[in-house]
């Protein structure tokens, strides 16, 4: 089943370090109590309506790449000034490959460590969130923020905690920004935004979650706690936080205050959203579904301008979005077998789908023959997008010309 709660997020304890198997304390956190009134502008999203796969597949080019071990990729990264590319799997291993190349190496790997989110600011320089696999513990999972300086060849640890869930961490020009949620053992509502800055990649972190939790709605189901799970930066240094129910933050890197600019909250209570892009010209898109015993669906909804749509697809999971413009959006997951019901099922196989007209209608680009499920996608070139997944899946996708 897919993950709707801090319950199992928080399930799996001890974050080991790379290099002495224990990370350090809860590291060097300022407090941060000043809170802000939302904005009164807010782009709310219609309730969402169902889209529909159209016939025929879109027209593509397929380069399948051979991996070096069968590993359940997580995320790629694309390092365009030096035409790198990494790639992180969920046993904590860290890939290495090259634009050109079908050749794939192993970099590192964590020990006892599970990647959770990664991001490199250049070939050299690159942060993470590590969760330490282990066993069961109702005291809650240590989450760790690595950093590296030579590529990932060793990590550092920065920061530890077992009170917070870490979801998403973005860097740019310097600033770096993590997000996830608070647990408050014993009342799952109480869970809330949890939300550092860093200047000086991870050397300090100062703990701006107050500021956000001053301006964000309670959740709106009581089984389900809303938490941040995904951040954006953009060139201005301004970021976006993304919340679980569909809530989009606007902030400021300069006064760390929070604006409430855009709401895509989906009625069906099973619903997350875990995944934000933020285009060039300022349009928000977030991206999820669910995948449970009550069934699959994908959602997606985002701003144009002023306008606003949110569509949800049956029998296929969104777990990555890539925003072509307005209209055009990839979209990677998986589709559910015909003849199962509900989330999660080794016979789901992963699905690559274009929509041309901001997911109202989508076509198949890719089907995988195998069971899988893709898990992240990069633009490598105007024509060229990468797309990584569960059991060593790497797809090259060109359009045709």
């Amino acid at each position: 089943m897919r993950i709707k709660s801090l319950f199992v997020l928080l399930g799996i304890v001890g974050c080991a370090s790379v290099l002495t198997n224990s990370c350090i304390s809860e590291g060097v956190v300022k407090q941060d109590t000043e809170l802000v009134q939302a904005h009164s502008q807010v782009l709310r999203a219609p309730e969402a309506s169902m889209s529909r796969i159209i016939e025929g597949k879109a027209e593509w080019h397929i380069i399948k790449q051979e991996f070096p071990s069968e590993v359940d990729l997580k995320k790629v990264m694309w390092i365009e000034s030096s035409h790198v590319i990494f790639a992180i799997s969920t046993d904590g291993r860290l890939f290495r490959s090259e634009l050109g190349s079908n050749a794939w190496s192993e970099v590192s790997r964590l020990q006892n460590t599970s990647f959770v989110d990664a991001a490199f600011i250049t070939e050299s320089i690159g942060v993470a969130i590590g969760r330490e696999i282990g066993p069961l513990s109702n005291t809650g999972a240590e989450y760790c923020l690595l950093v590296t300086h030579d590529g990932g060849i060793s990590w550092t640890p920065s920061f530890t905690t077992r009170s917070h869930v870490l979801m998403r961490l973005a860097i740019n020009q310097g600033l770096l920004i993590v997000v996830g949620g608070t647990w408050n053992f014993g009342s799952m509502p109480d869970t809330t935004h949890f939300v550092l800055r860093s200047v000086d990649i991870g050397n300090s972190w100062e703990d701006i979650s107050s500021r956000l939790n001053g301006v964000a709605p309670r959740a709106k189901h009581e089984q389900i706690a809303d938490y941040s799970t995904g951040v954006k930066i953009d060139i201005n240094g301004k970021f976006y936080v993304l919340s679980n129910e569909g809530r989009v933050f606007l902030g400021s890197s300069g006064t760390s205050t929070f604006q409430l600019v855009a709401e895509f909250l989906e009625r069906r209570p099973q619903t997350g959203f875990y995944q934000l892009r933020v285009t060039n010209n300022g349009s928000i898109w977030a991206s999820g579904g669910a995948a449970s015993i009550e069934g699959c669906w994908g959602s997606i909804a985002g701003t144009s301008k002023d306008s606003t749509m949110a569509y949800w697809l049956d029998r296929h999971y969104f777990s990555d979005i890539f925003v072509n413009s307005d209209n055009s959006i990839i979209a990677v997951g998986s589709a559910q077998h015909p003849d199962t019901f509900g989330g999660d099922n080794d016979k789901n196989t992963g699905v690559v789908l274009i929509s041309e007209n901001r997911g109202e209608e989508w076509s198949v680009v890719y089907s995988s023959d195998r069971p899988s499920e893709f898990t992240s996608i990069v633009q490598l070139s105007n024509s060229d997008y990468l797309v990584v997944g569960t059991r060593s899946e790497v797809v090259i996708l060109r359009r045709k010309s």
